[in-house]
């Protein structure tokens, strides 16, 4: 009786190898897996039930972008480790709201115009507040814990399709079914979300965290006036709030995040009707599309768990970078389901690599005191990518189709991966973790 009850506790509490509380991963799992779901999803109902043109379909997914930056800049500046969870539990249950939305029997074009907002905002709360719970619990391996939560990501981004893969085959391709047949994902997430953070306001305050250890890429002082605490050590003087685009570490982890996000953004808006309409797969047959990216990427984030913290990140991001660009070379060259399943594999690499390493970059070099603010306003402007690529992609799918789109997108990469080897130029021992 005895073993049980600690068992329990254990299971809120921060685990010393996960670096994070195994909840919080069972959120993750549930709840990424819902949101993807609904992302990639939702095109494939507008355009088969409703009619909705790919015009449309990419204004519909670019409000729904906007809603998610909007959220991010706006709430999700807000989050704090006090109230993170709080934070996460408002967004899981907006991704739920969108889920009922889809799943309504005979909906029509409003109910996709909601849905399409809301899985979109709900992601721009839950990831900074996440984000921010994960990163300032106190970790020995800041690193570690946020690689962890990224193979969370990747274990619900690679489940949610092979998951909805098979119901769709059940439910002889019925959409609005598998919606309302995978409520439970959301439902789950919400209501572990909602129990953490119940818990979080019931128990006794967290331990107090040293947040004193800057940065050693924020020696130039940008980061406000550095105050004696005693002992020699020295705290940020809290009413003076740095300006993130001075900090090197948050420039860098934007121009990493920014080299991948519009590649991302325009698989997730056209990937599904790529498959569809330009390779003649089914709509189970896209979403194993997107079950082999992710797999690729959840076995990419497996690594960099185990590699953490990453001593080569030049190399990593180098590589990173080659793998977008050969993914939508393949993708934008592919007529057949199979090489197509290709591309999206070479996608799935830089996306097991650029979420974490960026997470990680702010985590190790950004004060505890800036990080929940950091990690907002990181998502709010590479979401900025989910406003931009899908109006443009719906716009150049009509005029020169799905294939000769995803080469077009070379361009944005090629612009932000310049960025980001002039920033891995400018600090010259980037994997050197700040708080060790």
């Amino acid at each position: 009786m005895g073993a049980r009850p600690r068992l329990l506790r254990w299971g809120w509490a921060r685990s010393p190898y996960l670096g994070m509380a195994p909840f919080l991963v069972a959120v993750t799992v549930l709840g990424r897996a819902a949101q993807n779901i609904g992302q990639t999803t939702y095109p494939l109902e507008g355009r088969a039930l409703l009619g909705v043109g790919n015009g449309v379909l990419g204004i519909m997914t670019a409000v729904g972008g906007l809603a998610g930056v909007a959220v991010a800049a706006t709430v999700g500046a807000r989050v704090t480790p006090a109230n993170a969870l709080r934070m996460l539990a408002i967004g899981q249950a907006m991704v739920l709201a969108a889920f009922v939305s889809l799943a309504i029997p005979g909906g029509g074009t409003p109910c996709l115009w909601l849905g399409a907002v809301l899985v979109w905002a709900g992601g721009g709360l839950v990831f900074p507040a996440t984000m921010t719970a994960v990163g300032t619990g106190g970790a020995r391996n800041p690193s570690r814990a946020m690689a962890v939560y990224a193979v969370g990501l990747a274990i619900g981004l690679t489940g949610g399709p092979l998951l909805e893969a098979g119901v769709l085959r059940l439910l002889s391709e019925s959409l609005r079914g598998t919606f309302a047949a995978l409520l439970p994902l959301p439902v789950a997430a919400t209501g572990l979300s909602v129990l953490g953070a119940v818990r979080r306001d019931s128990g006794p305050p967290p331990p107090t965290v040293d947040h004193s250890e800057l940065a050693l890429l924020m020696a130039d002082g940008s980061a406000g006036e550095l105050l004696p605490t005693g002992g020699g050590r020295k705290r940020l003087r809290p009413d003076r709030r740095p300006a993130l685009l001075r900090l090197p570490p948050y420039r860098l982890a934007l121009a990493v995040l920014l080299t991948y996000e519009g590649p991302y953004a325009a698989l997730v808006a056209f990937g599904g009707l790529l498959a569809t309409r330009a390779d003649g797969a089914s709509s189970s047959g896209a979403e194993l599309g997107f079950a082999a990216f992710y797999t690729v990427s959840l076995l990419v984030r497996l690594l960099v768990v185990r590699l953490s913290p990453i001593r080569h990140l030049r190399t990593a991001l180098a590589a990173s970078l080659l793998a977008t660009a050969g993914g939508l070379a393949v993708l934008g060259t592919a007529h057949q389901l199979g090489v197509l399943l290709v591309g999206m594999a070479l996608l799935g690499a830089p996306h097991g690599l650029t979420f974490p390493l960026a997470g990680s970059i702010l985590a190790e070099h950004v004060d505890h005191d800036t990080l929940g603010r950091a990690n907002a306003r990181l998502m709010a402007s590479t979401e900025s990518a989910a406003v931009v690529m899908p109006l443009l992609c719906g716009w150049l799918a009509t005029a020169v189709g799905y294939r000769h789109t995803f080469l077009v997108v070379e361009l944005p990469v090629a612009v932000f991966g310049a960025l980001l080897l002039v920033e891995l130029a400018a600090v010259p021992r980037w994997a050197v973790p700040a708080r060790r």
